[in-house]
């Protein structure tokens, strides 16, 4: 008997430690509130995506993102993806420039 009430105990104890622990928030790169569940930026990486679990950031994966086509160099900005390019744009091909011209 005594060890019934033992055991109902334990597990009282356990399900109400899981229930309000489970509620949890997370906050993201800026500070902001994120619900259980959520995919967010727990920064400072602005390309990682996280989905808020407990409070904490969990199951995180890396954004990857293709750097532009027409320039030679460029520096990643502030912002996932954001990419300055620090040269002139490569030359456009014969027929970019036959599309562009307006005849006269």
């Amino acid at each position: 008997m005594i060890c019934n009430i033992l055991i109902f105990g334990v597990l009282g104890v356990l399900h109400f430690k899981g229930t309000f622990g489970a509620d949890k928030e997370c906050r993201d790169l800026h500070g902001r509130s994120i619900d259980p569940g959520l995919h967010y930026v727990p920064g400072p990486d602005t390309c990682t995506l996280c989905i808020c679990d407990n409070g904490l950031p969990k199951w995180c994966k890396a954004v990857l993102c293709s750097p532009p086509q027409d320039c030679k160099s460029f520096r990643v900005g502030n912002s996932c993806c954001d990419f300055i390019c620090l040269d002139d744009t490569l030359p456009k091909t014969a027929e970019q420039n036959e599309h562009n011209e307006v005849g006269l």
